[in-house]
């Protein structure tokens, strides 16, 4: 019998098991990082006392793959729910909801996301205990999809996210970041500041919420970096295509910058903190300026992480099921050329959307909080494209911020794709009041007409 004491074997145990097991360098990595059952696997052998208390360690931290897997533990060793510390959850398809009401401990969780029908995250009775939460391989980052984390996982702290794309805050679309690999590792924001606009609107009922990291691709392809230190567009998500165009007017760039780092105006008579305003204002003007300073009340650091990657090896490990195509009668894809950015979306992630149907043959599609646009009459539409056609210069006309553009080459490439009445243009987008919706988005319901512009 061992003289040591009880506590210490349980630090021993303990330190046995902390150790994590490498990871590969992939954004789909959904390998179990728990040590192996032979790192303590002879203490358990010892006696009775140390097997209670190896397992008991070893279970701090579990690797859940299938609901099976759950329900084992609750028919034959539920003092196993007791123990659990941390959980790692590999989610593969559609599936029932796994219920987390027994874990009445857990203070982290780790959700691996093997495929899009998963970003429901299926988990019910998420328990108040817990405080951390690491989300892996969210290819497609709609805002549907942050506003499905903050409903399901309301009261954590810190969130961190894996996601090789990021949705623009000005012009609705998601993309690779692409700075120059050198020099552009992590960025770091204070004060809640830091977001995109989408985002920190969907996360804004987290109460709790102090910290978001962010850990997203680079492609590494342009000369420009994105040096911390010199960090004076206040980055937050925008894609190359807006920087490159909507930037180059400093009134504008100017503006926007302004707004993303401000901090949200206090309740009228309150101790400070909190939000005059809850909710968007539909319509009117000045609605602009909550939809952008909308955010969690307690956030208060945002950090933004730089993964390598590469476009064609990502494409081609997503395959069809998540790549991005066009076709009226199958799949839309329009590769747009630099000055035009298209909106993808595949059939199955346009319920993140809000896809309803309002007539026999109507369909329409909510863009984050952007209104309804309607997508005509094919029935057979798989996908929609809305087409950002980037002007020369910015304008505030009825267009909204990106003005109007002529661009006569437009017109043959989208003839030659088969694009027609039932395409839709995005005429109007950024934050003006002029222009339908909270973000100046305007759908044309007779697009026939724009369309001879390109």
């Amino acid at each position: 019998m061992t003289t040591l004491p009880t506590e210490l074997i349980c630090a021993i145990a303990e330190s046995l098991v902390s150790e994590r097991r490498a990871e590969p360098p992939q954004f789909d990595n959904s390998c179990s990082v728990k040590q192996r059952w032979g790192a303590i696997g002879a203490l358990s052998t010892a006696s009775k006392l140390f097997r209670a208390i190896a397992l008991e360690a070893w279970f701090q931290r579990l690797y859940l793959s299938s609901e099976d897997e759950l329900n084992y533990l609750t028919h034959h060793w539920p003092a196993v729910f007791d123990w659990v510390r941390e959980i790692h959850f590999v989610i593969e398809g559609a599936s029932e909801a796994w219920s987390l009401r027994r874990f009445a401990r857990v203070r982290r969780i780790r959700i691996d996301l093997l495929d899009t029908a998963s970003y429901g995250f299926p988990f019910t009775d998420v328990p108040a205990s817990l405080a951390h939460l690491n989300i892996r391989n969210i290819n497609w980052p709609s805002p549907g999809v942050y506003s499905t984390i903050a409903t399901t996982f309301r009261h954590i702290q810190t969130l961190h996210i894996h996601q090789p794309r990021v949705w623009c805050g000005l012009c609705n679309v998601c993309e690779i970041p692409n700075f120059q690999a050198a020099r552009t590792e992590s960025i770091s924001y204070a004060g809640g500041v830091g977001l995109p606009a989408h985002y920190a609107i969907a996360l804004a009922p987290m109460q709790r919420l102090a910290r978001v990291q962010l850990t997203v691709g680079n492609l590494g392809r342009a000369k420009r970096p994105l040096n911390p230190r010199e960090n004076a567009d206040a980055w937050a998500g925008e894609c190359s295509s807006c920087m490159r165009s909507l930037y180059r007017d400093e009134a504008f760039r100017a503006s926007w910058v302004a707004k993303k780092t401000s901090a949200p105006p206090e309740v009228e008579g309150g101790g400070g903190g909190g939000l005059a305003d809850p909710h968007p204002h539909p319509h009117g003007a000045g609605k602009e300026q909550w939809d952008v300073l909308r955010r969690p009340p307690l956030l208060r650091d945002v950090v933004w992480e730089f993964w390598g990657v590469d476009k064609d090896d990502l494409d081609s490990h997503e395959g069809m099921e998540n790549g991005i195509f066009i076709s009226l009668s199958t799949y839309f894809l329009y590769n747009l050329q630099a000055d035009a950015v298209g909106l993808h979306l595949r059939v199955d992630d346009i319920h993140e959307l809000g896809l309803q149907r309002r007539a026999p043959n109507k369909e329409v599609v909510d863009v984050g909080e952007a209104g309804y646009i309607d997508i005509g009459t094919e029935r057979d539409l798989l996908a929609v494209v809305l087409a950002v056609d980037w002007p020369r210069r910015v304008s505030t006309e009825d267009t909204g911020a990106l003005g109007d553009s002529r661009r006569d080459h437009r017109r043959e490439e989208l003839a030659h794709i088969g694009v027609g009445s039932s395409a839709l243009r995005l005429r109007g987008c950024g934050d003006f009041a002029d222009a339908d919706g909270p973000y100046g988005l305007v759908g044309d319901h007779d697009p026939a007409g724009k369309l001879a512009r390109f």
